[in-house]
């Protein structure tokens, strides 16, 4: 994981930093931000459930812009199938940007998107077949603390749970 805030779906809010030998917490890359929050969705095998989701997606971060955030919106698609690329690739979405990805495991998906694509001090993920309310980012984004300038090494930061 890189140095950033991260939102997981339905879990709650963290800030995260990369485990390193001896289980000793470790910022991994000191980085400065774009945006103030990168939305991920991951997508494989979905397609019917996707409308919902999206729509979804899509008011929350509607919401969190309203509310003075700045959001850099991802799609992932992970070894996507046809009909599943052929859905997100739809003009329909092009206001989010798409990342194809070839890792087949969810976890090393999001591990690419945090170290290589997201530009954001936090990050939210959502599976394409998952649901979040209009106000869980900007809720979310507003519990989190503020950064005044970049992660870097050896700065450390615990979990932090909410129930949006």
């Amino acid at each position: 994981m890189n140095s950033s805030n991260i939102l997981c779906g339905g879990i709650g809010l963290a800030q995260a930093v990369n485990t390193g030998p001896n289980n000793k917490k470790q910022v991994m890359r000191a980085m400065t931000y774009e945006f103030d929050l990168s939305v991920v969705v991951t997508a494989h095998s979905e397609t019917f459930v996707c409308g919902p989701t999206m729509r979804a997606a899509d008011a929350s971060i509607d919401a969190a812009r309203a509310a003075g955030f700045s959001v850099q919106a991802i799609i992932a698609l992970d070894n996507a199938t046809p009909q599943t690329a052929a859905y997100f690739n739809q003009a329909a979405f092009d206001h989010w940007d798409r990342v194809v990805l070839t890792q087949g495991d969810l976890g090393r998906a999001r591990n690419e998107m945090v170290t290589q694509h997201t530009k954001g001090s936090a990050i939210a993920f959502l599976d394409a077949d998952d649901l979040f309310s209009e106000n869980w980012l900007a809720e979310g984004m507003k519990r989190l603390p503020r950064r005044t300038g970049p992660w870097r090494t050896g700065d450390c930061a615990s979990r932090t749970e909410l129930a949006v």
